[in-house]
Parts: structure tokens; C-alpha cells; sequence
């Protein structure tokens, strides 16, 4: 068994992972549960600068002075205010700005938008996906130096189809990433033994020298998983451990609240819904204030299927 999770994302950044709102204009079979629904409205945007900048403040006090935020859904660039909030944030806080999409916007609308992200994460689903479109706009992307990889969820229940996909899109101008993506029911994969071969190496087409030149600002991350014999074993994947049927960690220490954070509908708690504070914070309330004391948490959740989540630095309690 394993006993330690670690990673080699520099302490001095915290990554949030933002949920604006969860309306999306796809509704594919296998998303999670909460992801498309509808029911959390985009929030105001001067109350989200004026709350959201309490919170950066609060963690650049506990040497936080790197901000990786993440922006997932829904769609998020169905949101009006979305390209001004990120204007607001490069210009005030030192920023990676991170988004994932299904790119259904149009390419005049992400000519703005990449002025402003870092990285875009193209997220093809086989029920909705136009390829010829998604190539244009992730060759744009790549040309304008935003770092670009486009992942192709992979759906056992149509793996050929998915796997057409994959080969479909390798047709660009540009070598950006593509990576196959483990679709996951209630935390679990649903693959047979030899679909699950096909993830022994996700990456699926390796970008050239050129696109890491381009993309420097991006950190990679490196996950280092110790056993209880202390042998380390090191990954670039965190579904490595879902594969593998490791992502159980309920009792564990872990940095979450420390390094990631997770915000959904203005409430600030884990991917996984775990609290990490002594109350609950709301950055969509009035009169919003942040000061609590950061430490590890106690995991409580009895498996791990959050993407991000699963290679915060954690271990077991002796």
C-alpha cells in the first residue's frame, strides 16, 4: 500500500479551482453530477473582484504569492463578465490563468480571451465534438503562445468511437498535446482490462520543443507516490492512482486548504466538498471577511476522484 502523496508544485502557489456556474450548452452522459445542471447563476462581478481579492490577500500572507486559477463548469465562457474578471486579476495579483473548455465560442471571441489565459484545456466529448473546428481554434491558440492541449474524454461505452476522435484530431498544423482522458462513474472507471491498456501512456501525441518553449510559464507537475517500503514511485498523471484504484485516503493528512482550494457557487471548501476552515466562507455574500488559520486537514471523504485534488501533497496518519 502507499503511504505518501507528494508533488513538486512550488509552495509559494495556490491553485483554486473556480466553478462560476455550472450552466454548460452540452450535455454529455457521463459528466458529473452538479457540472451541468443549471442551477448555480453566474455570480456579480464587482462583488467576485472585491471578495476574491480578501481571499488572495489572506494566502499572500501564508507566502501565497502565485495564484493558479482554474476555470471549470459549466461553461464558463458563457458568462458575460468572464474576460473582464480576467483582465482584473492579471493586472492586480500575479496570475496563471487556466480554463477548460469545450471551445464552442467562436474563434473572434477567444482572440480576445487568450489575451488573458495561460493555459486553455480543450475538453472534446464524443457526443457533441466538431473536430475541424476544435483543430482551427487550438492551432490559433498555439500560434498566439497560450499553452494548448486539447484532452478527448474517453467513454467505454462508445471506446472505438472516441478512439476515431483521438486520431481525427492528430490532423493539425500544429503538435500541441492530446491527452485521453478516464471518464469516471461515482469515482470509479467502468473499463475492461484491455481498454484500460490504452491509458498506460495518456498522452496520446507529445508536443514538439517548440511548444515548450512557448509554454515555459506553465508548471508541469510531477506526482511522487511513496509505498510502504519507501520505494517512490513518480508519475505526470494523477489518474494513475484512480487507474490503479489508490485514491483512497479517508484519515489522511492533507495539504488541501493549503495549496488548493476549490470554489463553488462562492463557497470555498474542497473539489470533494470536504470542509477545510473552522465555518464556511461565501465570496458571493455582503459584508464577506476571510482570516482563517491555514493547517492540513483531515480527509474525510471515503475516495478521491477529483482531478488536481488527488496529488496534493498528503499522507497517512501513523
Amino acid at each position: 500500500m502507499i503511504k505518501k502523496v507528494e508533488n513538486n508544485q512550488p509552495n509559494n502557489v495556490l491553485r483554486i479551482e473556480y466553478m462560476l456556474g455550472n450552466t454548460c450548452n452540452q450535455k454529455c452522459s457521463y459528466c458529473f453530477p452538479g457540472s451541468n445542471e443549471g442551477t448555480i447563476k453566474w455570480p456579480e462581478l464587482t462583488t467576485v473582484k472585491h471578495n476574491l481579492a480578501k481571499v488572495l490577500n489572506h494566502y499572500k500572507q501564508y507566502g501565497k504569492d502565485t495564484f493558479n486559477i482554474f476555470f471549470v463548469g459549466g461553461e464558463p465562457t458563457l458568462w458575460d463578465d468572464f474576460i473582464e474578471l480576467c483582465r482584473w486579476l492579471k493586472e492586480q495579483y500575479n496570475c496563471i490563468l487556466e480554463i477548460s473548455t469545450n471551445a464552442t465560442k467562436s474563434l473572434r471571441w477567444w482572440t480576445n480571451a487568450s489575451k488573458y489565459l495561460d493555459h486553455i484545456n480543450i475538453s472534446v466529448h464524443h457526443e457533441y465534438s466538431k473536430q475541424d473546428k476544435i483543430i482551427k481554434l487550438a492551432d490559433f491558440l498555439y500560434s498566439v503562445g497560450v499553452f494548448i492541449n486539447v484532452d478527448v474524454l474517453i467513454d467505454p461505452t462508445e471506446f472505438d468511437k472516441c478512439i476515431a476522435i483521438v486520431e481525427k484530431i492528430k490532423n493539425s498544423k500544429f503538435q500541441w498535446p492530446i491527452i485521453a482522458k478516464v471518464v469516471l462513474v461515482n469515482g470509479k472507471t467502468n473499463y475492461n482490462d484491455i481498454q484500460l491498456t490504452y491509458f498506460d501512456d495518456p498522452i496520446k501525441r507529445y508536443p514538439t520543443v517548440d511548444w515548450y518553449n512557448n509554454t515555459s510559464g506553465k508548471p508541469r507537475t510531477e506526482i511522487y507516490i511513496t509505498y510502504d517500503d519507501n520505494t517512490v514511485f513518480t508519475t505526470n498523471s494523477d489518474s494513475w492512482l484512480t487507474r490503479n484504484n489508490l485514491n483512497y485516503f479517508s484519515g489522511w493528512n492533507c495539504n488541501l486548504g493549503i495549496d488548493h482550494i476549490k470554489i463553488t457557487n462562492g463557497v470555498i471548501t474542497g473539489n470533494c466538498q470536504q470542509a477545510l476552515f473552522d465555518k464556511t466562507y461565501n465570496i458571493n455574500s455582503r459584508n464577506f471577511k476571510f482570516n482563517p488559520a491555514l493547517s492540513p486537514v483531515v480527509c474525510s471523504k471515503t475516495i478521491c476522484g477529483c482531478t488536481g485534488e488527488i496529488g496534493i501533497k498528503k499522507w497517512k496518519q501513523v
